[in-house]
């Protein structure tokens, strides 16, 4: 049993995937993995401020169904002070330093970083590649990080 367990487990480290978007060529398959990853699974995204209407609906049906978001933003004006009014939402404010760029981590599967905030009008008007990965180690990294950002940041509703 150990022995398969052993096989399974290189197997899945051997299988990790890096994907990487060019935005805005391809912008719906984005969107289109950001949706099937998350259905599902907790999400938490850090970026500095979020505009985007398609992936609102996606979280706030996510939401809906008892999965947790969390949203660590510097500027809380938009959808982050729209989604706070829903149950499983929370929103930290970091405001230490300006944050730059977003990331996001969808429970221990998937994480994306871009070099942008989360608008839906950049993300469609500005040339970037946007790097995603399932990779254990890169998740985990990740994660690390997300946790000692929010150690740092306050809740919007005190």
């Amino acid at each position: 049993m150990i022995k398969y367990l052993s096989l399974i487990l290189l197997f899945t480290t051997l299988n990790a995937q890096t994907f990487t978007y060019l935005l805005p060529d391809e912008y719906s398959t984005f969107i289109a993995e950001i949706t099937q990853m998350s259905k599902n699974h907790p999400i938490t995204i850090l970026t500095s401020t979020m505009n985007h209407l398609s992936l609102k609906k996606i979280l706030l049906k996510n939401t809906t169904k008892g999965y947790p978001l969390t949203l660590i933003t510097s500027t809380p004006k938009n959808d982050p002070a729209s989604l706070i009014a829903y149950k499983n939402v929370e929103l930290t404010l970091y405001d230490k330093r300006k944050l730059e760029g977003t990331s996001i981590l969808i429970d221990t599967l998937y994480g994306c970083q871009l070099s942008t905030s989360l608008d839906e009008e950049i993300l469609l008007n500005t040339t970037q590649i946007v790097f995603c990965s399932d990779e254990p180690a890169f998740i985990s990294t990740m994660d690390k990080e997300f946790q000692t950002l929010q150690k740092r940041s306050h809740s919007y509703l005190k």
